[in-house]
This record gives structure tokens, sequence and C-alpha cells, in this order.
């Protein structure tokens, strides 16, 4: 069984590696903005092992953290994701229909 990094081409080594990167910096920007709003530690672990959006994870903690009440903030976290409705019609005439 070969690795992983050695079926991988470099040039799309160094774009995963960038991609990581990246998403390790939003991570700890929401764990931070998270924890100095006053939420516990485990909080947003687990929102964001099970929202998986991150758009919403930050408005939720946003609304929460301003007063709002947590359905006001579920129901913006719909909203903001319903975007990807749309996303989803178009993607077939991008990547053909199988």
């Amino acid at each position: 069984m070969c690795s992983l990094w050695r079926t991988v081409d470099p040039p799309a080594r160094s774009l995963i590696a960038a991609l990581c990167l990246a998403v390790t910096v939003a991570g700890m920007s929401y764990g931070a903005t998270a924890v100095a709003a006053g939420f516990p530690l485990w909080f947003p672990v687990a929102l964001g092992v099970l929202v998986l959006a991150a758009g919403s994870e930050f408005l939720f903690v946003g609304i929460v953290a301003a007063g709002g009440s947590p359905w006001a903030a579920l129901v913006a976290g719909l909203l903001i994701n319903a975007r990807h409705i749309g996303y989803g019609l178009a993607v077939s005439a991008v990547i053909g229909t199988g």
C-alpha cells in the first residue's frame, strides 16, 4: 500500500499544505473568538464537529455572544447556508451528469 504523500504530485502537496494551514488559522480564530465570548472550551469544538459550516459557526457565536437568542442564531445559520442549495443545483452543469 502506498503512502498518500507518495501518490500525490508535489504541486498538489503544496496546495494541500496551504489549505490545511488556512483551515487551521480559521479554526484557531473561531475557537479564540468563542472562548473570549465566554463559551466553555468544549462548545466551539462540539459546534465545529456537529455543524461543519464555518460561516454558521461564527454567526452562531456572534449572535449568542451579543445577547441574541440561540433560536435566532439557528435560523440565521440556516439562512446563511441556504446559499449551498443554489451551488448544489448548479454543480451538475459544471461536472457533468455521470
